[in-house]
C-alpha cells in the first residue's frame, strides 16, 4: 500500500467518525464529492494547500492526518527487508526497485532504511549486473546518510563510502573517510590494510595486518577458554582445550597458557598422569624463553601488545600458592613432577625474575 492509499483510508476513517459524507466533507473544503471520492480510493492525492484545512474538518492534525513517522521500526525495516528479496527471488527486478523507492519516497529521513537500502542495491548489483545505474544509486544513498544520519550512522556510511573510493582508486576520498573512523572500527582498518596496498604503503600494510591478524587470535584464544568454561561434559571441554593449543601452536600466540586448561581439565577427570605432564609444560612456559610469535606470520621486528606472560612473576607466585594450597591439586603431592615445578618456580622467584 502506497502513501497515498494510506492517507485515503485515514481521510475515510476520519469522516465516518464524524457522520459525514463525502458531499459534507466536499462542502466544507469548497471542493467537488468528486475529489474526496479520489482522495479516498487513492487515485488522487490533496494539493497541499487543502492538508491543513482537511485536518481541521476532520479535528485532526496534518502530522496525524500523513500518520508521519520519520522511521521504520526494527520489525518493520526487517519485514520490508524480506518483502525486496521475495522480488528478487521471483526475478522481479522491477518490483524490487519500485519497492524500494518507495519506501525511501515514504519514509525521506529514514537514515537506517537508506543504509537497508544501499545493501539491497548491493543485491540487485549481483543479481542484475547488467543494470549499470545501480552503483550510482548504492553511493547517492551512503553519501545521504553520511550528511545527515547519527554518530552510529555516519560511521557505516563513512566506511562503505571509504571501500567505493578505494575501488574507484580515489585514494585522497578513501582517506577523508577513514579518517572519521580512525581507531573505532575493525572495518575501517581492514579498509585502511586496503587503501596502504592500493597506494604502495606495503611496510604500514604489513604492520596493520599482523597487528590485526595478532588481535584476532588472541580474541579467539579468550574465546575458546570461556566456551570451555560453559561446558559441563568434560570430555568436550577438554577437546576445546585442546584446539584452544592447536591454535596457539599455529600461531605462537598465548604464551603457553594452553598447558594451563589442559592440566585443569585432566584434573576434572580424574587423569593425573596427563595432568603433570601439562603441569611441567606450564612452568615451562613460565620460566623458560619467552615464546616468539610464528615469524611466517609476524616479522621479527613485530611487537606484540602485552600478554599473560608479561605478569610473569605474578603468574609464578599464584601458580605456586596453587599447588600448595589448593586441594583440588593435592593428588600431585608427592609426585616427581610436582617436585620439580614448585622447585624450579622457587628457584625463578629467589632469583628475582620478573
Amino acid at each position: 500500500m502506497d502513501m497515498d492509499e494510506k492517507l485515503g483510508k485515514r481521510i475515510a476513517a476520519l469522516r465516518r467518525k464524524r457522520g459525514w459524507t463525502q458531499e459534507k466533507l466536499a462542502q466544507q473544503l469548497g471542493v467537488s464529492a468528486a475529489a474526496v471520492s479520489k482522495w479516498e480510493t487513492g487515485a488522487a492525492y490533496p494539493d497541499i494547500a487543502l492538508l491543513c484545512p482537511l485536518a481541521r474538518a476532520l479535528g485532526s492534525s496534518v502530522d496525524s492526518l500523513l500518520a508521519f513517522e520519520e522511521k521504520m521500526s526494527a520489525e518493520q525495516l526487517a519485514a520490508c527487508t524480506e518483502r525486496f528479496v521475495g522480488f528478487v527471488r521471483q526475478d522481479d527486478r522491477e518490483a524490487a526497485h519500485a519497492y524500494m523507492k518507495g519506501l525511501l519516497r515514504e519514509y525521506p529521513a529514514d537514515c537506517d532504511l537508506k543504509l537497508n537500502a544501499a545493501g539491497w542495491v548491493a543485491v540487485l548489483q549481483m543479481t542484475f549486473p547488467e543494470d549499470e545505474g545501480m552503483s550510482g544509486q548504492r553511493k547517492a544513498l551512503y553519501e545521504a546518510v553520511y550528511a545527515s544520519g547519527n554518530a552510529a550512522q555516519r560511521q557505516l556510511a563513512a566506511n562503505a563510502l571509504a571501500s567505493i573510493a578505494i575501488q574507484e582508486d580515489r585514494t585522497e576520498d578513501a582517506r577523508r573517510y577513514l579518517e572519521e573512523t580512525e581507531g573505532r572500527t575493525e572495518d575501517a582498518a581492514l579498509l585502511r590494510i586496503q587503501l596502504e596496498q592500493k597506494t604502495g604503503e606495503n611496510d604500514k600494510a604489513l604492520e596493520e595486518i599482523q597487528k590485526q591478524l595478532y588481535r584476532a587470535v588472541s580474541q579467539a584464544l579468550q574465546m575458546l577458554m570461556m566456551l570451555m568454561q560453559t561446558k559441563e561434559d568434560a570430555r568436550e571441554a577438554l577437546e576445546i582445550a585442546k584446539i584452544y593449543r592447536r591454535v596457539e601452536a599455529i600461531f605462537a600466540v598465548g604464551g603457553g597458557m594452553s598447558a594451563g586448561l589442559l592440566m585443569q581439565q585432566y584434573m576434572v577427570m580424574s587423569r593425573k598422569k596427563e595432568a603433570l605432564t601439562c603441569l611441567t609444560q606450564m612452568v615451562d612456559a613460565l620460566v623458560g624463553k619467552p615464546m616468539t610469535p610464528n615469524p611466517l606470520l609476524f616479522n621479527p621486528t613485530f611487537k606484540p601488545k602485552a600478554d599473560w606472560r608479561d605478569a610473569g612473576r605474578e603468574l609464578r607466585t599464584a601458580l605456586l600458592r596453587g599447588l600448595k594450597e589448593d586441594e583440588t591439586l593435592s593428588s600431585l603431592r608427592g609426585e616427581k613432577e610436582y617436585e620439580d615445578a614448585v622447585a624450579r618456580l622457587e628457584e625463578s622467584l629467589k632469583n628475582g625474575r620478573a
